[in-house]
């Protein structure tokens, strides 16, 4: 029973933190303060990819990849997948966000192995960001394209973006090159607005995917999420978006 709560409370620890949900912090405490000697080597390396994903999305690159590293040595002779898989994932995403990509690109084909053994719509969704990411990084922009359509047809099967490991800022960029390549605008706003990302770059404000949007230039309008909303009138020659 007790091997139940705590695989129970990792589980919902990794939910809430691909929610970008920080009340993941409160019971990953908990956890460890109940049960840090009773952690099995599995459930000690999702602890650790727990921590290297909030220290990743807090900007705190070097604690993250300590984290991920300690991550993957408890995860080595766990048999089951989704530990290793995660672990190895946590380690490629800090390696990438120091500036190591070449180290994390070295490790996509095992990665790409393990993922599909998994079976997890959501470990190929972070493989494919972080292939995004990697992609970007080196200029690759038809592997960019191609990472962007897989991760935007897996967020439409998951109902929604899990970045795990992305911090909002990179999420942003990656959504800001996505719409200046010419690719589903649809799916980067959708994006945009769940994470509540803001643009990159000021010349994208117009075509970015705001929640509301007052048009003044010509007829007046309000579009909310893309959806033009109540009455059209005749107004100032300015346009506003916010």
């Amino acid at each position: 029973m007790e091997y139940l709560r705590i695989a129970c409370a990792i589980q919902r620890i990794i939910y809430l933190l691909e929610d970008s949900n920080f009340m993941a912090l409160e019971l990953m405490r908990n956890v460890e303060l109940n049960w840090s000697g009773r952690l099995s080597p599995s459930e000690w390396s999702m602890i650790n990819v727990a921590h290297a994903a909030i220290s990743m999305q807090s900007g705190d690159l070097a604690k993250a990849l300590r984290h991920a590293q300690t991550a993957v040595g408890a995860a080595r002779n766990v048999l089951e997948t989704r530990p290793r898989v995660y672990a190895a994932m946590s380690l490629a995403y800090a390696l990438t966000a120091s500036g190591d990509w070449q180290s994390a690109a070295a490790m996509l084909e095992e990665l790409n192995v393990e993922v599909a053994q998994s079976g997890s719509n959501y470990c190929q969704l972070h493989l494919h960001l972080l292939i995004s990411q990697i992609a970007t990084l080196c200029g690759d922009v038809a592997g960019l394209r191609s990472a962007f359509v897989k991760v935007f047809r897996l967020m439409r099967s998951l109902a929604g973006v899990r970045n795990l490991f992305v911090s909002s800022e990179n999420l942003s960029l990656l959504c800001t090159i996505a719409l200046e390549n010419g690719l589903s605008e649809s799916d980067v706003s959708t994006i945009v607005l769940q994470k509540s990302l803001m643009p990159t770059f000021e010349r994208l404000n117009e075509r970015w995917p705001w929640r509301f949007k007052i048009y003044t230039l010509g007829d007046f309008s309000l579009s909310m999420d893309g959806v033009p909303y109540g009455s059209r009138v005749r107004h100032s020659e300015n346009l506003w978006i916010y």
